[in-house]
């Protein structure tokens, strides 16, 4: 089953309606913000991260439950129809490492 393993994949996957608001979020996703697997859905995505443009990369600020901030990779793809019209967004998040200078 396609969902089944979209739940399996290690990033945390929102899809969003044109709108901005979130149709679709998955367990990895949730854990990351640290809310209920059903709460972020027809909600804005934009009420709980924050993109921010890092130099050539994306990075998005999260607040979790509790206040904790969290920095996140962040990618966004558009979903098209069959008549290339955009429907939806696909968003990845994955958490942002520390990089330790050599």
């Amino acid at each position: 089953d396609l969902l089944r393993d979209i739940e399996r994949i290690a990033l945390g996957i929102a899809i969003t309606r044109s709108d901005g608001t979130i149709r679709y979020a998955n367990r990895r996703l949730c854990e990351m913000l640290g809310i209920g697997t059903r709460e972020p859905v027809d909600l804005p995505l934009a009420r709980f991260i924050t993109v921010m443009k890092i130099g050539a990369d994306e990075e998005v600020r999260a607040q979790r439950r509790g206040g904790e901030m969290r920095d996140f990779l962040y990618a966004v793809y558009p979903l098209c129809d069959d008549d290339g019209a955009i429907t939806h967004h696909a968003h990845l998040l994955q958490h942002a490492r520390e990089v330790t200078p050599a």
